[in-house]
């Protein structure tokens, strides 16, 4: 993502890295208790808790110059505290909300600046509690943050807990403008397997990437979502995307989760001893084997409900994204980005709002997840054992990264290679959905992720009605080297034909290094083919589907019938024929009526109907044959097929 240039802009902290700079590394540790009893600034109040008072600071009350503290962690898990000094107000930066301008100091920020992770920090003054550090001077040489009012925080109680999309709607929403949801692909793509191979790439960068907008005339400015990644158990092509998209806000990996548990097959949920103001957070979108989340602090904690960050995550509104805690090892200061180095914690609870003030999650919640199953073999047998964030918007693209990450894992994911795909979606009431595919050459491993994201984003995103991905199996087969075989040319035994003969067709195939061979198949011609000219598309499965589309050109009018489509598409390995004759009739609303009566084709020609289109061919058979390798191309055979004998 591009970076803001100008040095007087402010971007979001939201566990942002790359927004606060800093001169010198980070010299000083974390402030004991008994050095900041000793150094109490004017305003007294308890040094690693949050006071116990509701009343809060509205940003009028404040003056230049007034101190006050916040609370944050910057190693393990206790909050700690360091100085806020109020320079200004910086009013009506949106029609609701002005913010609070301040310097902070101790605990080191002096010469780290604001660092990443602090987003959502808790600020007090007078004892009373004011608002969640959440803005940074691109660029400043001083730790000067912009405060969120916590009123505009605590106005996210009075929503409704849970996903409150209207009936039939996809969960939580179709994805707004701007979101990091996978594009939808059309039917047409799904046919064909012809998927853009930047989708993933494109995709994590609106996942993890940051969006600024002005929010004044000043150069305050709101970044969305600019967070600030951990990914553990990535590496090579999958470790590299993130790493890119997130433009320098993916910190190094400590090894994920901080407790050390195997997940299991639903979003247990484990109590934190403590879970206050001030203390780490983190969101986690893929937890398991390979895990990746966002860490940020809470800022209040009321009952079981808390509230943090300070600004919007994606912005989405209803969310349904684990929580967990975080554990701050320690804070890397550094003249290109300053940040805390966290581990993500056990689930504790499942946020539930993303709004323009901040994010707001239950604890105790178990949040819904969907289970990811990767096995491998070939080279190496592994087994990978996930689970995904249940957000339409955000599971492909986690997907299809999981997927990448785990035949990096496992063996490699770049370079020359061979890959075969199984995967089966459990759909709930609607059964099971099973596919294959074959991958070969350099992006042989990004082509089988990029698949399974556009399957995931076309049932996620899909127009006619929610589906419920319970669990995802993908077993994948990693081969040295690249095993496509194109088809140059097919030869029949004879180009004349009659009804109920076994037709022998002899294919000419090159290997991917160069080397020719030829393979035998038999077709058999229809006993109800008449007489006149015949054709045979013969080709990999992938190609001969497109081609059928094109010729009875149906398209699904609601999932069901999807389903049943994507059911029967065959793969790279199927070599398929389609014997086809002339025809005269329509695709009609997307389903093929080849043989019509005269009276119907009258109608349908006259222009008295929609959504129709004429058909010249009628595919009269098909047949398929699994063969041990992938091959790629099609051909096209012409016949004539003559009177059956008397």
């Amino acid at each position: 993502m591009r970076r803001l240039r100008n040095s007087s802009s402010i971007l979001c902290l939201a566990l942002c890295p790359w927004v606060w700079w800093a001169a010198t590394a980070l010299a000083a540790g974390p402030t004991t208790a008994a050095n900041l009893a000793a150094a109490a600034p004017e305003t007294a109040a308890p040094e690693t808790a949050a006071p116990e008072s509701t009343y809060v600071v509205h940003p009028d009350e404040l003056r230049r110059g007034q101190k006050g503290y916040g609370l944050s962690v910057f190693a393990g898990h206790e909050p700690v505290r360091f100085e806020v000094e109020v320079l200004g107000i910086m009013h009506r930066t949106t029609p609701e909300l002005s913010y609070i301008l301040a310097r902070l100091s101790g605990q080191g920020l002096e010469r780290s600046g604001v660092a990443a992770g602090m987003s959502g920090s808790p600020v007090y003054f007078d004892g009373r509690l004011a608002g969640a550090v959440a803005y940074s001077y691109l660029f400043s040489k001083d730790a000067i943050a912009g405060i969120t009012p916590i009123a505009g925080m605590r106005a996210m109680e009075a929503l409704p807990s849970g996903d409150s999309r209207p009936t039939g709607s996809p969960a939580a929403g179709s994805p707004a403008a701007g979101s990091p949801a996978a594009i939808a692909p059309t039917w047409q793509q799904m046919v064909e397997r012809s998927f853009s191979p930047d989708a993933l790439q494109q995709g994590l960068q609106r996942l993890l990437g940051s969006q600024a907008t002005s929010l004044d005339g000043g150069g305050l400015q709101q970044s969305r979502p600019a967070i600030t990644w951990t990914a553990s158990g990535f590496a090579g092509p999958a470790q590299r995307l993130l790493s890119d998209a997130a433009d320098g806000s993916l910190a190094p990996s400590l090894g994920g989760r901080g407790d050390d548990r195997t997940p299991g097959t639903t979003g247990e949920i484990v109590m934190p001893p403590a879970m206050e103001a001030g203390s780490g957070m983190a969101v986690v979108l893929v937890d398991g084997d390979l895990s990746l989340a966002a860490h940020g602090t809470v800022t209040e904690r009321r009952g079981d409900s808390i509230v943090g960050f300070g600004h919007p995550m994606y912005g989405l509104g209803p969310v349904v994204l684990p929580l967990a805690t975080s554990e701050v090892v320690t804070v890397v200061a550094s003249v290109a980005s300053s940040f805390k180095l966290s581990n993500a914690g056990p689930l504790v609870g499942t946020l539930d709002q993303d709004r323009a003030a901040g994010v707001r999650g239950h604890l105790g919640v178990p949040p819904p997840l969907t289970d990811l199953h990767i096995q491998t073999h070939g080279l190496t047998q592994r087994r990978y054992t996930m689970r995904l964030a249940q957000m339409p918007q955000l599971r492909p693209l986690l997907l299809g990264v999981s997927v990448l990450g785990s035949l990096d894992a496992s063996d490699r994911a770049s370079g020359r290679q061979g890959v075969d795909l199984e995967a089966t979606f459990d759909l709930g009431a609607l059964g099971e959905l099973r596919f294959e595919q074959s991958f070969d050459g350099d992006d042989a491993a990004l082509g089988a992720a990029s698949l399974l994201l556009n399957y995931a984003s076309f049932l996620d995103l899909n127009p006619w009605q929610p589906v419920d991905i319970r669990r995802v199996d993908v077993r994948l087969g990693q081969y040295n080297e690249a095993r496509i075989n194109t088809l140059l040319s097919a030869q029949p035994e004879s180009r004349r034909v009659r009804p109920g003969q076994k037709l022998a067709v002899v294919l000419e195939l090159e290997a991917w290094r160069g080397e020719r061979f030829r393979h035998r198949v038999e077709v058999e011609i229809p006993s109800t083919a008449p007489p006149g000219a015949y054709w045979l598309m013969l080709g990999d499965g992938t190609s001969v589907d497109a081609l059928q589309l094109a010729i009875e050109k149906e398209a699904p009018n609601n999932l069901e019938e999807a389903l049943d489509s994507l059911r029967r598409l065959r793969s790279r390995r199927h070599l398929t024929v389609l014997g086809m004759r002339a025809a005269a009739g329509w695709s009609v609303e997307g389903e093929a009526h080849p043989a019509l009566p005269p009276s119907l084709r009258r109608l349908f020609s006259q222009g008295q109907t929609t959504e129709y289109e004429a058909l010249r061919l009628l595919i009269d058979q098909q047949q398929q044959e699994v063969l041990p390798w992938p091959m790629d191309g099609a051909l096209r055979i012409d016949l004539e097929v003559l009177p059956p004998r008397l």
